[in-house]
């Protein structure tokens, strides 16, 4: 399993640990991107590759529930909802994450979480049909160094 030594044992739990620094936030646009392979430290599985993700964890601080449930692209006046909006975006959980510049000064909770990947690339499924994988809460302090 993943992070574990017994190579028999392909339904462990995902091992991982987590040091992430601190990030620089704000680019020109006022946001940036983060991939979740940042906030890993060593992860890994006897029985094949992993895959990294990350999301936001609720509760969402006001700057996160302040943005737009419509629209993910400009204009925002249109009536139009375009996919996903800009609040889906940024708690769903994805190979990145995105900060913003209202979440400067804060620390925010995402969770970090690593799948076992079978030979051809997929999650792998355990006994219990969920998939394989663990979770850790990482505390983020989001500043701005510009």
């Amino acid at each position: 399993g993943i992070g574990v030594d017994d190579p028999f044992d392909c339904y462990g739990p995902a091992g991982f640990l987590d040091v992430p620094p601190a990030l620089d936030a704000c680019s020109f646009a006022g946001v940036t991107w983060v991939k979740a392979t940042t906030f890993d430290d060593g992860s890994y599985d006897n029985c094949g590759d992993v895959k990294f993700t990350i999301r936001r964890m609720a509760p969402y601080s006001d700057c996160i529930t302040g943005l737009n449930p419509i629209r993910g692209f400009p204009d925002c006046a249109s009536p139009f909802p375009t996919f996903p909006s800009e609040f889906e975006r940024a708690i769903t959980e994805g190979d990145s994450i995105k900060f913003y510049c209202c979440e400067v000064g804060t620390e925010q909770t995402v969770v970090l979480t690593v799948y076992q990947l079978d030979v051809n690339g997929n999650i792998v499924v355990g006994p219990t049909g969920e998939p394989v994988r663990n979770e850790c809460m990482i505390t983020v302090s989001v500043q701005d160094k510009i």
